[in-house]
Order: structure tokens, then C-alpha cells, then sequence
């Protein structure tokens, strides 16, 4: 982000949301995205007493005004992508989307190639229910994650995967570099 002049870097390594908060509480980063309503309230509740959260742009969607409220936030708050002097050629701005898609994916079940296709159907039928049921998503509520739980249903998720494998390879780069993983190899 450095490079398309933003003012601050991203730091890879991190084992997930509560370790990158962690981090963030040990002051080994100066700021983090993992500051939603359905995650400090649970694992940093002090955050928002003492002040620390201080929202300075949203990445995927605004969050509600009554968490910003909260924070101590009044009016409008900027996506980053229109942070004054951030530039984004088309390529990398086509990879930020990519990227940002490909986040949608974070609880993914797989399965090999060559299973039948009728153990396929039947287990994409039953996550397709699960994912939308009322139960389930009231116990995602109250586990804190109803913002984006990262569940979707096969057809949401196969879409997904169809514009990675259709984006130019340019594009995968961008994304893959935005993701910090580096070089990916499948074997």
C-alpha cells in the first residue's frame, strides 16, 4: 500500500482475526482492520472504553452508524479507495477487487475431484441449507460473527472461483500479492 501512496503497510504472518488483534493490543501494529462491532465488543472491550478505536476508513462496506457512534465517530467515513493520494493503475485496482472477492471465501470446504457427483450434490444441498438457516445464523450472532461469516452457499462460492480463474493472470498476481501469500504453487 506504501507503494500507491498510502500511509501505512501491511504486516503478514498473523494466524488469524484474534491473533492480528492481539498484535494490535501488544502495539506491535499501529492499526488494524479487525475492529468490527461483532469482535471488539467480545475479545477487547476495553478498546472501546479507553478511546483506541479511532475509524479512519472502512475497506469492504461502511460500517453502521451506530457502531461508529460508539466509537466516538460522527458522519461519513471514507472507503480507502478514496484516500487522498492512494492511486490504483487499472490492473492493481482490478486486483484489489479480486482480492477483496476472494475474502468473501473464508470458510471454504473442499472436496477431491473425484468424488461422485451425487456425494457432491449432497453435501453442497445440506451446507446451501445450513448456511441460511435462522438457527445457524442466530448462533453466528451470538458466537460475534454476523458481520461476514464467510459461509456462502456452492453456487455464491463457485462464482467466485470462476472469476478468480477467469481474471488475467496480471490480475491473480495483484491479488495473490495483496493476499501475502507470495508465490503459490498447486500441485
Amino acid at each position: 500500500m506504501i507503494e500507491n501512496g498510502a500511509p501505512f503497510k501491511l504486516i503478514y504472518g498473523y494466524g488469524g482475526s484474534s491473533e492480528i488483534m492481539a498484535a494490535f493490543d501488544r502495539g506491535e501494529t499501529d492499526g488494524t482492520r479487525r475492529c468490527g462491532p461483532g469482535t471488539v465488543p467480545r475479545l477487547y472491550p476495553e478498546w472501546i472504553e479507553q478511546g483506541r478505536m479511532v475509524p479512519i476508513f472502512y475497506s469492504k462496506k461502511p460500517y453502521n452508524d451506530e457502531w461508529l457512534a460508539r466509537l466516538g465517530h460522527s458522519g461519513p467515513l471514507p472507503s480507502f479507495r478514496d484516500l487522498p493520494g492512494l492511486t490504483f493503475d487499472p490492473a492493481q485496482a482490478e486486483g484489489l477487487e479480486l482480492n477483496l472477492l476472494v475474502t468473501e471465501l473464508s470458510r471454504v470446504f473442499v472436496m477431491p475431484e473425484d468424488v461422485p457427483a451425487d456425494v457432491t450434490q449432497y453435501w453442497q444441498s445440506a451446507f446451501d441449507q445450513i448456511v441460511v438457516d435462522a438457527t445457524f445464523i442466530e448462533q453466528l450472532t451470538i458466537a460475534g460473527y454476523e458481520e461476514a461469516y464467510g459461509y456462502g452457499r456452492a453456487e455464491d462460492i463457485q462464482d467466485i472461483i470462476e472469476r478468480v480463474q477467469s481474471a488475467s493472470q496480471e490480475t491473480r498476481d495483484v491479488a495473490l500479492g495483496l493476499s501475502g501469500v507470495g508465490n503459490l504453487t498447486v500441485n
